[in-house]
């Protein structure tokens, strides 16, 4: 079974935006690694 044009796009759009939530929650993980980083350079 064919799934409709619209039904596809949806899908395809949910998986960008779970993709680009993960990379949010990603690159915050980076910049807390980060700032930690700073804090025990400048200690």
């Amino acid at each position: 079974m064919t799934e409709a044009p619209d039904n596809i796009m949806r899908v395809l759009l949910r998986r960008i935006d779970e993709r680009t939530d993960r990379m949010a929650q990603d690159l915050h993980a980076v910049g807390a690694h980060i700032e930690c980083r700073r804090e025990l350079s400048d200690a």
